[in-house]
């Protein structure tokens, strides 16, 4: 198991105050030997000296007083009484002296010790013979000098120089011993002074080597680690990286910091891409197509070639998005952004700029031609329906489109022009392209215009309400009037419904409009029935945002009743765009309609879905097929007028047929079973429906003959 930084620090260390510790003890411990063996030689040596001296100064001593003793005992016997006092004395300190060399003779070399043997052998002969010669003077006197001095000569001399011989040489090993002493004890001490220099090298080698470590396993990969701190804090450069090391603390650190900072440039790079990507579609946003359309433009430039902008904005998402609600309409952009991109070039840039809008940069063109290639083809991928809970939803765009160098030199006036002319081609009729021209200007301003005046239009009484007549087929019979929305400028004139209901429609003015066109229908409904033979229904037109507003069912309520209005008078007309994705809700808000005794009638029907599936589930009363079907000649379109007739009759509805203009198309409608017709041929819309409750049998009866007598290929129209 691999050791941490802590560890081997902590190891090092004690490895380290170990020696040191282990150095002074032995220092110490050799200190403490030399101390004492210097103190044990200096004694022994004293102790030898001491008795040596003794030796030899109490030998000398014994020499003299025997040889005056000698002399005296004859002559002075009283001095020769304190000399033998003294000999006996000195003898006393022989004794000590040789004493003491016994008890340090085993610590004396061994030749020494031998001579202490000796001296104790020699001692006891010497005074045996001294006390010989004292004992030829006490007994015969000073008769017995002359022996006894032949016996100091020839006996206790000799012992005592030989005595003193061996004393000086105990006293000069001593002596030796003492200095041999002196230099183990000046070699010990070296000997001492070199180990702990050598442990003071050691340690300090030893540090360093520590500190070296130290530097090495924490203190340079901190630093590292702060310079690329401090780096990182400067340069936000997230890309850089500490110098990686071990599986210690410090490896610990730098590994968790150059993850955070790998998180961190994830993060940044990851935060980047979110600020050029739009996140619903993964498509490039409006930053990220400034950034690739100047670029393009710079190449275009470069190679002299045409660059074509074009912008795509779908028609109705608005109204899709609020209805269905916001899961579907995410799910529609993502499918129109997979459908476009499978069109779009890898060198060109599909981008979504806004909630429904998309522009494609087109690089390496030779011309406008080649743009509205691109252009229908994009459009083209919108065709195929898109499936959504269990129906198909058929989704348009209208798309502008703007050229360089023709009409923009820079990004920003290339995708205003493309903008414009997207907004005239929506003005057209949607589901079309437009290719940029100047005069397009003028069209947008003045919708803009549209928008700012149509606010207020109602307060103002700048909008009026025009009826158009309904008849039963069989019996030429009015049956209602379709309440239609105009708006009369004061100085702009008459503005069409095509021109001001998108707008309302964009803005949410239409709740508004549809609310105060509702409530001046049912007054006037009010006034027919006083005035016709029969009653005669009033038919409204109910826009998605006002049909599933919470309010909605209240509102109309709450018309009815302010105006009077029998419910059963009233009839709303819807869009198969409108309750079709939602029919859960649909169902219940026109249940709730037709328990006050509302008709409902699917306007346009045959134009927005190509499934009939919602028709049984649904509480409807009337189909009203769209007037496009009437100007198609052919066999098929009128097969399939009468499948929509009989399959309305099975359901046990009625049904209306709009654009009726010629007595052939009148005719054909009697041969296919309709049951109500709606058009020209019987009337356009007027703000005075009265000439159609005055006298209507007779009247009828006299435009039926009329429009019968008319040649079928003068395509003449009945006005009334």
């Amino acid at each position: 198991m691999q050791c941490t930084i802590g560890r081997k620090l902590a190891l090092g260390s004690g490895v380290v105050f170990a020696f040191i510790v282990l150095a002074a003890g032995f220092s110490f411990y050799q200190l403490r030997q030399l101390a004492t063996t210097q103190h044990v030689v200096s004694n022994l040596r004293i102790t030898v000296l001491t008795a040596t001296w003794d030796l030899r100064s109490s030998d000398n001593r014994l020499s003299t007083d025997l040889s005056n003793y000698i002399l005296l005992a004859g002559r002075n016997p009283v001095m020769a009484a304190e000399i033998k006092q003294d000999w006996a004395a000195t003898w006393a300190g022989i004794g000590k002296a040789a004493a003491t060399l016994t008890r340090v003779r085993q610590d004396l070399a061994p030749a020494d010790a031998e001579k202490v043997t000796q001296l104790q052998t020699l001692l006891p002969e010497s005074r045996r013979a001294q006390q010989a010669g004292l004992a030829i003077i006490d007994a015969r006197g000073a008769a017995g000098v002359p022996d006894a001095l032949e016996v100091l000569d020839k006996q206790i001399n000799p012992k005592a120089s030989e005595v003193g011989a061996l004393a000086t040489d105990l006293g000069s090993s001593a002596a030796e011993l003492m200095q041999a002493s002196i230099q183990k004890m000046d070699a010990a001490r070296k000997a001492t002074i070199v180990v702990l220099l050598l442990s003071t090298i050691t340690a300090i080698i030893t540090g360093s080597v520590l500190v070296f470590l130290a530097r090495r396993w924490i203190l340079a990969p901190i630093v590292n680690l702060a310079s690329v701190i401090q780096k990182v804090s400067h340069s936000r450069n997230y890309a850089l990286r500490a110098i990686p090391r071990g599986q210690d603390e410090i490896g610990e650190l730098v590994a968790g910091f150059n993850q955070m900072l790998v998180e961190i440039e994830n993060r940044q790079s990851q935060l980047e891409h979110q600020a050029v990507t739009d996140e619903l579609t993964a498509l490039p946003n409006r930053r990220l197509l400034a950034d690739r359309l100047a670029h393009a433009l710079a190449g275009a430039e470069r190679q002299q070639s045409t660059l074509a902008l074009l912008y795509l904005d779908l028609d109705g998402f608005k109204l899709i998005n609020d209805t269905l609600g916001h899961s579907v309409g995410d799910f529609l952009l993502q499918e129109v952004a997979g459908r476009l991109r499978r069109r779009v070039r890898a060198s060109d840039t599909l981008a979504r700029i806004g909630g429904d809008e998309f522009t494609v940069v087109v690089s390496n063109l030779r011309g406008a031609a080649e743009a509205e290639v691109v252009a229908r083809e994009l459009l083209a991928q919108l065709d195929a329906p898109i499936a959504l809970k269990g129906h198909e939803l058929t989704l348009t765009a209208s798309m502008g489109i703007s050229l360089y160098p023709d009409d923009a030199l820079d990004p920003e006036q290339l995708i205003q022009h493309a903008d414009t002319a997207m907004y005239v081609a929506k003005s057209a009729g949607k589901n079309r392209y437009k290719v940029f021209n100047a005069e397009f200007g003028d069209l947008v301003r003045e919708r803009l215009e549209l928008q700012n005046l149509l606010r207020g239009a109602v307060e103002r009484g700048e909008l009026t309400v025009h009826y158009q007549p309904e008849f039963d087929l069989a019996t030429h019979r009015l049956r209602r009037f379709e309440a239609l929305a105009r708006w009369q400028h004061p100085t702009l004139g008459m503005i069409q419904p095509g021109k001001f209901i998108p707008i309302a429609e964009e803005t949410g003015l239409i709740n508004q409009i549809g609310l105060w066109v509702m409530e001046q229908a049912c007054s006037e409904a009010v006034r027919w029935q006083s005035v016709a033979q029969h009653p005669v229904q009033v038919a409204v037109n109910v826009s998605t945002l006002q049909f599933f507003r919470e309010d909605f069912v209240a509102g109309v309520t709450e018309i009815l009743r302010r105006t009077g209005l029998n419910p059963t008078l009233l009839q709303l007309e819807l869009t198969e765009s409108v309750f079709v994705p939602r029919l859960g809700n649909s169902s219940k808000i026109m249940s709730e309609l037709r328990q006050l005794g509302i008709s409902i009638a699917v306007d346009d029907f045959g134009t927005g879905y190509s499934t009939l599936s919602y028709l049984p589930r649904l509480p409807l009363d009337c189909l009203k097929i769209d007037r496009s079907f009437l100007y198609q000649t052919s066999s098929d379109s009128r097969a399939l007028i009468r499948s929509m007739v009989r399959l309305a009759h099975e359901l046990k509805m009625n049904v209306i047929i709009e654009g009726v203009e010629t007595p052939e198309q009148l005719d054909l409608m009697r041969e296919i079973g309709c049951d109500e017709i709606q058009g020209f041929l019987f009337g356009r819309p007027t703000p005075d429906p009265n000439q159609y409750l005055l006298n209507e049998s007779a009247r009828q009866a006299e435009l039926l003959e009329r429009n019968s007598e008319t040649p079928a290929h003068s395509g003449a129209i009945v006005h009334s």
